[in-house]
């Protein structure tokens, strides 16, 4: 409740008057809300640069350095898509992927593993993984797969 003060006393206000209650129109879609990347890498400068070109096409991005701080971020928010290196700190990205199953977040939300080893294009497939990037990518290939991802 919000007070104002008036003649030395605090008054309640009321903050939605009935003659100012808001009606909902039916026919008006809701508000589209940005969708969301999560970017996990522990290389600060991939994160700098994949956050800003995904921001730069209208995602809201999450960033996280490894496998426990990016399920730390998937306790708040819930991605519509997972970019991911498959070798991280901690929790690499194998148990990173094997945890977001034991969530029930696969294949609800899809990843994309992002590797600078080929061999990282196999254990995408393993883990079943919707995409693959090899390092160096270009910043078209990135947001082909997520605006790909994002549509089905």
């Amino acid at each position: 409740m919000v007070v104002k003060k008036s003649s030395g006393k605090l008054l309640p206000i009321d903050p939605c008057p009935e003659s100012s209650l808001l009606q909902l129109d039916p026919s008006r879609s809701p508000i589209e809300l940005p969708r969301t990347v999560l970017v996990v890498d522990d290389d600060h400068g991939i994160q700098e640069v994949m956050g800003m070109a995904l921001e730069m096409e209208g995602y809201h991005v999450l960033v996280a350095g490894d496998g426990y701080e990016a399920i730390e971020k998937l306790k708040v928010e819930s991605p519509s898509v997972i970019l991911f290196d498959i070798y991280l700190p901690r929790m690499d990205g194998l148990e990173f992927a094997a945890e977001l199953t034991r969530l029930g977040l696969r294949p609800t939300i899809p990843i994309v593993v992002v590797s600078g080893d080929d061999r990282g294009r196999q254990k995408a497939h393993q883990i079943g993984a919707e995409g693959f990037l090899l390092k160096p990518f270009t910043i078209d290939d990135m947001l082909t797969q997520v605006a790909r991802l994002i549509q089905n």
